[in-house]
């Protein structure tokens, strides 16, 4: 299909983006979050990073969604999700709580909208790499969230921390999916391409993925807000139950392995 328009957020969502998002599922901004927030956000993730390899993050608050990258002698090498961000990283917290994104949530998923922080991993940053130890360099295509989920209705929204183009796995999308279900033969995805800063807001229930990383020293880090209209969880929930962990770990891939293939 052709491509789809981007837009510049000017303070609020008009009635125009918000009709593009209702049909497509989907809405990109560019250059909505400055280069210096996007600098803390990354330079805020690198020392979490090391916190938790250093084993001084909260037990249940390290990441048990996403496969972690290992040294040959099994020790974590690369967590690729980082869970509970704001609640470890002060000054990303004031950057992710301003009010340019509340006004996404409550345009996208309604006016009582909330921010998941402190319950079912939080805001979350999360890691593609390349080269042949990468335990995650593609997605399966996937919904975020099932129907009928009690977070329901969400919007994801997503803030690119790197340039995010084919060779390295943007996210792809099947336009108008949350909508109407996908046959045998779904429809051609189309592959949105950003550069750092910008922002990319889906429906909880669009299908989406993204291919393997073609760079072996490539990576890409992207910061996830979820914003939620349904009922609060309660404080510090895991993630999801046994059943439902194992179904979302199988969307992660590694190298090696094939990126772009249905959960099953």
């Amino acid at each position: 299909m052709a491509e789809l328009p981007a837009f510049r957020f000017g303070g609020r969502v008009t009635d125009a983006e918000l009709a593009f998002y209702e049909e497509y599922g989907f809405i990109v901004y560019r250059g909505m979050v400055a280069s210096e927030d996007v600098a803390v956000l990354s330079e805020d993730a690198e020392r979490y990073q090391r916190r938790v390899l250093a084993g001084s993050v909260a037990r249940d608050h390290v990441d048990t969604v996403a496969p972690v990258t290992r040294d040959e002698d099994g020790t974590p090498k690369r967590y690729h999700r980082l869970n509970y961000f704001t609640q470890y990283c002060e000054r990303s917290r004031d950057i992710l709580r301003t009010e340019q994104f509340a006004l996404l949530g409550r345009a996208f998923a309604g006016p009582s909208c909330w921010l998941l922080e402190d319950t079912m991993n939080g805001v979350v940053w999360q890691f593609k790499t390349g080269g042949t130890s990468s335990a995650y360099s593609a997605i399966r295509w996937h919904l975020d969230f099932p129907a009928g989920h009690p977070l329901s209705p969400v919007v994801t929204v997503g803030i690119y921390l790197d340039d995010s183009t084919r060779s390295n796995g943007c996210l792809a999308v099947i336009p108008k999916s949350h909508r109407y279900p996908i046959g045998v033969c779904g429809p051609e995805p189309v592959y949105l391409e950003v550069a750092a800063g910008d922002v990319i807001c889906h429906h909880e229930r669009i299908y989406h993925g993204s291919d393997p990383m073609r760079d072996p020293s490539g990576h890409r880090a992207t910061m996830y807000l979820y914003f939620c209209a349904g009922a609060y969880p309660g404080h510090g929930l895991p993630f999801a139950d046994t059943k439902r962990l194992k179904s979302v770990q199988r969307i992660f891939v590694g190298s090696g392995e094939q990126g772009m293939e249905p959960e099953r």
